[in-house]
């Protein structure tokens, strides 16, 4: 081999190189782009999961809450066309349409009876008293306490 064909071979393979290098030089800022996007769709799944995470929290910290503020509201609206036939502390009696019904606390529920209709769950007290104009229900649950007036006096 002459000292040419040594240039030319030893050409070659630095222009390979160069390629080689110009190819690797170009794709770097893509790697370092593709790098930024998956590491701003990780914090962005990130952040979803604590938002999630946080909401079922909050809903899983207060259920009895709402449970009772519907059922106080569906009370209401149950008595509303109803006429007290008895009151006690553990019990109050209603008609409604010619149907006698009952509300009492059975196995810490508050319950309509006869039937099995629960309005209340975890009940730790329930006392129904009286008042000038109104039927009260106070309700404790979970160390939550409503003191409710569920019948008005016409």
């Amino acid at each position: 081999m002459s000292t040419r064909d040594d240039d030319t071979h030893h050409h070659d393979f630095s222009s390979v190189k160069t390629l080689y290098m110009d190819v690797k030089n170009s794709h770097a800022g893509y790697m370092l782009l593709e790098a930024l996007i998956a590491l701003q769709i990780f914090v962005l799944i990130v952040i979803i999961f604590i938002h999630i995470l946080t909401f079922l929290t909050r809903v899983d910290m207060k259920p009895s809450v709402v449970q009772a503020d519907i059922a106080l509201i569906q009370l209401k609206s149950l008595l509303r066309l109803a006429e007290v036939t008895e009151i006690t502390t553990e019990k109050s009696c209603f008609i409604r349409f010619e149907s006698s019904f009952c509300l009492e606390l059975i196995q810490r529920k508050l319950v309509k009876t006869p039937g099995t209709e629960i309005f209340i769950r975890d009940v730790d007290l329930l006392v129904f008293y009286e008042t000038n104009d109104c039927v009260m229900l106070k309700v404790v649950s979970n160390e939550t306490i409503w003191n409710q007036c569920i019948y008005t006096y016409n």
